[in-house]
């Protein structure tokens, strides 16, 4: 199926192909591209442009990229060439350090020896990076407690131990350091969350309804056949006793009385029943008398 439509450059009748009329403007090529010079519309990138875009953009920009041009450096007043796509200034790199006046030689903190630097590794301090280790664990005061097995606290800046085990150590483990254990000591992280709890109490009440155990107690497989043994192994609704060898499932399931959705008790004994796949699934998220 095609559609009727008209051009805006040459005005002539064309016929557009169903799935492409909405997009399709223009009636060919050549139309295209001098409503693109009209409204002074650059192409579009080279990735997503079609083989006839490329060979137009290449034959219209190839003798521009080709040009050269002459410039002077302003420091040494020498003429050097340019290209369009690449603008300079100056003729070299010294030329430049020189205008910006940043002194290029450093003397380093650990052998004492000079070196030159690049403006863009102006905040170096060191030689290399064997300078730098042994400039660190000589003066670090981290590297000294961690012999010790001590860390200093960010927050409260006490000193404190440190162990593999979690429960004797006095700071939790964190593998983004490098030291692997965390900035800030147990003390001042449980302190953060008492406060966070004050100020924003509504979370966590979430947190109780999602993760909590509001009436205490949880519900294993030890305490789940005490329940059973009440019931006599039998469901609930139904009456049927464990096990289920006929069906598809075999032993009893786990359902709350009151749904969580609810307001329910999510591990709470007080709050569970035993029943059959089948009476678990009618029952859903309903409170039966």
């Amino acid at each position: 199926m095609r559609i009727k439509k008209i051009c805006p450059v040459c005005k002539k009748e064309f016929q557009a192909q169903y799935h492409k009329s909405w997009k399709q403007k223009y009636c060919s090529w050549n139309c295209y591209v001098k409503s693109c010079k009209n409204q002074r519309h650059t192409l579009k990138t080279k990735e997503k442009l079609s083989k006839k875009h490329i060979r137009l953009w290449k034959t219209k920009w190839k003798d521009r990229k080709a040009k050269t041009y002459n410039k002077k450096c302003p420091v040494c007043n020498k003429q050097f060439k340019y290209k369009l796509s690449y603008k300079r200034k100056y003729c070299s790199q010294k030329c430049y350090l020189e205008d910006i006046k940043i002194d290029t030689t450093k003397t380093c903190l650990y052998c004492y020896c000079k070196f030159e630097v690049t403006p863009n590794q102006y905040s170096r301090k060191y030689c290399s990076s064997k300078c730098k280790r042994k400039y660190v664990k000589e003066n670090s005061e981290k590297y000294k407690l961690s012999l010790r097995g001590l860390q200093r606290c960010s927050k409260c800046k006490e000193i404190k131990k440190v162990n593999k085990i979690t429960r004797l150590s006095q700071f939790y483990k964190d593998r983004s350091q490098n030291c692997g254990y965390s900035c800030a000591c147990k003390d001042c992280d449980r302190i953060e969350d008492k406060e966070y709890r004050h100020k924003h109490p509504e979370k966590e009440q979430e947190a109780q309804r999602r993760y909590g155990r509001p009436n205490g107690g949880g519900v294993s497989k030890k305490v789940f056949g005490r329940i059973k043994e009440k019931h006599h192994w039998q469901c609930a609704i139904c009456g049927k006793t464990e096990p289920f060898l006929g069906q598809y499932w075999i032993w009893l399931v786990q359902d709350h009385i009151v749904p969580k959705s609810k307001g329910g008790a999510k591990y709470s004994k007080n709050n569970i029943q035993p029943l059959c796949w089948d009476c678990n699934l009618k029952k859903s998220n309903k409170i039966l008398s």
